[in-house]
């Protein structure tokens, strides 16, 4: 089976519109050069907030994101609800499945970055919003969406990051 990894980091919610279309046409520039019938994985720090499925994204989007109770699409500005339209887009276009928002996982393991970096966090205290979020992702073409038998989240104490490691368990069947 041949597989294209393609790892990104989009720009984040602050960034100027150019500078976003420039990230996404450069990465779609990408997925047009792999063959459409390969395994294509894109994955990295999208800076994209999800939060929830709409009706038109059930066809890409798993039924788990990160959100926190009584919240929703709402709560995201008009810049983070850029950065996440243009995810879906990339989905849309590219038929590609998110497939860390397919996976069962209580919502402290759907977190992907942490806002706050004063050195390493404990991730068993009260979670909010507005410091936590799921915005890394590991995307696999739909054809392959079987092939990945598990997506989590790694806490670990040795990494001094913002984010946390994201990891997939892929197991292809050949025909």
């Amino acid at each position: 089976m041949k597989t294209n990894i393609i790892n990104a980091h989009a720009p984040h919610s602050g960034a100027n519109r150019k500078q976003k279309k420039e990230f996404y046409n450069k990465l779609q520039e990408v997925l047009n050069k792999t063959p459409k019938h390969e395994c294509n994985i894109v994955m990295g720090d999208l800076n994209a907030r999800l939060i929830e499925r709409l009706p038109n994204e059930e066809g890409i989007l798993g039924q788990h994101r990160f959100k926190e109770e009584g919240t929703d699409i709402n709560i995201l500005s008009r810049n983070q609800l850029e950065n996440r339209q243009k995810l879906i887009e990339l989905c849309q276009t590219n038929t590609l499945i998110p497939v860390n928002t397919t996976f069962d996982k209580s919502q402290r393991n759907l977190i992907t970055y942490r806002a706050d970096v004063k050195g390493i966090y404990n991730y068993e205290q009260e979670i909010k919003h507005k410091n936590y979020a799921q915005m890394d992702y590991i995307m696999i073409n739909k054809r392959w969406r079987n092939a990945v038998k598990d997506c989590y989240t790694l806490d670990t104490q040795q990494i001094d990051s913002d984010h946390k490691c994201l990891i997939a368990k892929l197991l292809p069947k050949m025909a």
